[in-house]
């Protein structure tokens, strides 16, 4: 078994000397069986002392992370027993001092006992029996864990393929990788090596990395505590920051005459436009015109402008986007009486 011992009164946040070293603790081990002990708790039954909400946030994920089997505290002087994401985690506090009253009520708690007390704990193999005793020999409750004989493969997950913008246009753009949904289901996830080919990427659960304009197919491979592997893979797609497609006006059709006096407006769909304008002006320049309306999001459009008789009209649309605007040719068209 590997028991590892936190001090919880320096910071142990993550990018902290002490979180930093408890993951690599973690990580590395080939034991089996892991223990962790510190003070206070994140699970147990009130009484005096509320859940340690940095153990909820930040110990506890890696307990997941890396199959820790026992988390064991005090702070509370009482027994109880707590189970979160199958993680065990025992508040044994009944050593001496006055005793508290636990609540049976508190979050995930599945057993309490206000006595004085101990704990026995007896690995054999893939077998973990634990007796907690009051200090009188009786039994509080017993437990018995199993890793079972035969080691499971681990789950890789790499994600959803990513199609992602080079906006600044300088030819790569950071994409985050992200690995977290793998899993192990009978163990813990020691390693994640993502690649390109046989090029390393990174090595850790996420991580964000530049890639070029065009299409990469990125692998993770994700190892279990036991050595065990599995791989998945993602594609991301990188595509250059470009203004909308050229397109093409289709009604009124350039040069139509005995067009109504309140016309509708298509043109062709235009790849990658947001929005889209219209201008509509007796001037082939497209000056002082009478219809002049942005922020259209279909290819078509009907005006409530209704326009002079017999006049020759001049109109053109522009296609918007964030990296820039394409602009038809202009046509015109003639209204009937």
């Amino acid at each position: 078994m590997h028991v590892t011992v936190i001090d919880q009164y320096v910071s142990y946040t993550p990018g902290s000397a002490e979180y930093n070293w408890l993951t690599n603790d973690l990580a590395t081990t080939t034991k089996p069986w892991k223990f962790l002990l510190f003070h206070e708790p994140g699970w147990s039954a009130g009484g005096s002392h509320a859940n340690n909400a940095t153990v909820q946030t930040y110990i506890q994920p890696l307990c997941k992370q890396y199959g820790v089997d026992l988390v064991i505290n005090g702070h509370n002087h009482y027994y109880s027993r707590a189970v979160v994401d199958g993680v065990q985690h025992i508040t044994t506090g009944g050593g001496g001092a006055p005793l508290y009253v636990p609540d049976p009520t508190y979050p995930n708690i599945v057993a309490t006992d206000q006595s004085f007390h101990y704990l026995e704990i007896d690995v054999q193999g893939a077998t973990l029996n634990l007796a907690a005793r009051r200090a009188n020999g009786t039994v509080i409750e017993t437990l018995t864990l199993s890793h079972g004989a035969t080691n499971l493969p681990p789950v890789a997950n790499a994600g959803p393929d990513q199609t992602v913008v080079d906006a600044d246009r300088n030819g790569v753009e950071s994409v985050i990788l992200d690995g977290s949904a793998s899993y192990d289901p009978d163990g813990a996830i020691s390693t994640y090596t993502w690649k390109e080919g046989t090029a390393t990427l990174a090595t850790a659960v996420t991580a964000a990395v530049d890639f070029s304009v065009g299409t990469h197919t990125v692998s993770l491979t994700v190892a279990d505590n036991q050595g065990a592997t599995a791989t998945d893979t993602e594609v991301v797609t990188v595509q250059t920051a470009a203004a909308p497609g050229a397109f093409t006006l289709l009604s009124p059709a350039n040069g139509k005459g005995q067009v109504s006096k309140t016309p509708s407006f298509d043109w062709s769909d235009s790849a990658g436009a947001s929005t889209y304008s219209i201008v509509v002006s007796t001037n082939s320049d497209l000056s002082s015109p009478v219809i002049n309306q942005a922020g259209l999001t279909s290819s078509s459009f009907t005006s409530g402008v209704t326009l002079a008789s017999k006049t020759t009209y001049y109109w053109k649309v522009t296609a918007t986007n964030a990296y820039g605007s394409t602009s038809s040719s202009v046509f015109s068209f003639t209204t009937k009486r």
